[in-house]
């Protein structure tokens, strides 16, 4: 088709005779500037057939926007294989929920089962370790096991007793003298584990496992209990060091007695506590008691020591 502006318009083949009107309009009002169409018509002077360029900004004004268009892809969800099984809701391609599968009730049933096993367990843990602390705080009389000689041994005596004040002694090891803060000379031999002075001691270096202190006592002398304030019972007047928590402090210790029999006594080792640690025994008769120690626990300083020994008989 040619033609130019006030020129007649040549119909293409094929437009009815009553569209010519229209058709010509059309082309008119195109070569005319009026109203674009979704390509801007370049037309050469030299009658070249026009370059037709994309309008982008048209196109995307006239296309459709709903998902019927060929031209928009809508993107639905699957639910993976594995959502079932972890339990979740899954939405199938029409976009309504599918029912959790048997599977992942059951997993979920499983795991808070699991779950609260685990808590019960550190729950029980927890509460065995407070009262664990608890009771080292207060274990003025100790726990104790030991031999009496047999099934026909007397029993322990659980009646009112009296000290027995002892009458010497004499142990495997002894520390070397020292001073205390103020320079003041101090010694550690074993009768100041039973002179009634906590500030006193008698002291050995290392653990002290192994190291035993005898104590003689009157001709005669009935034993229904023993005791011990298991370290360094002292505080420093000078320097304010508390010697208690500075050394070592036993926690086992065996009292045997002169007919053989002997009993082991534990302790907590607890640097707070200096009380007198007391057991009860069956009632016999001995002239000495030795004490052996068997364990301690470390402190800053490399030595141990008993501030003092009790050892009573039956009142009366």
């Amino acid at each position: 088709m040619s033609g130019s502006r006030n020129q007649p318009v040549d119909l293409p083949e094929g437009v009815p005779a009553e569209h010519a009107d229209a058709y010509v309009r059309g082309y008119e009002r195109a070569r005319s500037g009026g109203t674009p169409s979704l390509y801007d018509q370049a037309w050469p002077d030299d009658g070249e057939e026009p370059t037709r360029q994309l309008d982008l900004s048209a196109v995307a004004a006239a296309a459709p926007t709903t998902a019927d268009s060929p031209d928009v892809t809508v993107s639905r969800g699957r639910a993976a294989s594995g959502d079932a099984a972890c339990g979740r809701r899954a939405t199938s391609a029409g976009g309504s929920p599918r029912d959790e599968s048997p599977t992942g009730r059951s997993v979920l049933v499983l795991l808070g089962i699991v779950g609260l096993a685990v808590l019960f367990v550190l729950g029980a843990f927890a509460t065995g370790r407070l009262l664990a602390d608890g009771s080292a705080t207060s274990d003025t009389r100790e726990s104790a096991s030991g031999s009496t000689g047999g099934e026909d041994a007397a029993p322990v005596y659980d009646g009112p007793v009296e000290a027995v004040r002892a009458t010497g002694g004499s142990a495997t090891c002894q520390a070397p003298d020292s001073v205390d803060g103020a320079g003041n000379p101090v010694s550690y031999p074993p009768w100041q584990a039973f002179d009634a002075d906590l500030s006193t001691a008698w002291r050995c270096d290392g653990s002290g496992e192994g190291a035993r202190l005898s104590v003689t006592l009157p001709e005669g002398a009935r034993v229904a209990e023993v005791g011990l304030v298991p370290g360094y019972a002292k505080t420093d007047p000078a320097s304010g060091v508390d010697r208690y928590a500075e050394n070592n402090r036993i926690t086992r210790v065996r009292w045997v007695f002169e007919d053989g029999s002997s009993y082991e006594q534990e302790m907590s080792g607890n640097p707070a506590d200096r009380s007198m640690r007391s057991i009860r025994v069956p009632e016999s008769e001995t002239g000495t008691v030795v004490l052996e120690v068997l364990a301690s626990a470390k402190g800053k300083r490399n030595t141990v020591a008993v501030s003092e020994i009790r050892i009573a008989a039956p009142a009366g």
